[in-house]
């Protein structure tokens, strides 16, 4: 298993913990980072993907979401999967509107850390 791969379910687990441990009353400091957590996951992941296509990881957001949609182009599965769209919605929902503006649901913070198993799952699989 790619090191990359090993960080992103590390980075899982370690953001449901945070999201557990933030508790029913919702910590706002702690579902932050719980997000922030699920966003690295996504990235590591992402990460894993590319390196296993032959593909230098980049250190940008921008780049990395660049080279996923020319996979797309390339690779019928990934495209598919619908690798690309997830990841920009992990960064809409994960990185910028809970982590860096605050402005979240608990409920749909959750749900997108549920959602990144499967995610992580799709990318291992392609």
């Amino acid at each position: 298993m790619s090191r990359y791969l090993l960080a992103a379910k590390k980075f899982h687990q370690d953001a449901l913990a945070e999201f557990t441990s933030a508790g029913a009353n919702g910590q706002d400091t702690k579902i932050r980072q719980a997000a922030e957590k699920g966003w690295g996951a996504v990235v590591q992941a992402t990460n894993h993907l590319l390196e296993k296509r032959k593909i230098k990881v980049p250190r940008g957001t921008r780049r990395r979401l660049e080279l996923l949609l020319e996979l797309e182009d390339r690779d019928p599965r990934i495209r598919q999967a619908g690798i690309g769209d997830k990841y920009r919605a992990f960064l809409h929902s994960l990185h910028v509107e809970c982590f860096y503006d605050g402005t979240y649901s608990i409920k749909i913070v959750q749900r997108e850390l549920r959602r990144l198993g499967d995610f992580i799952r799709v990318v291992e699989s392609v």
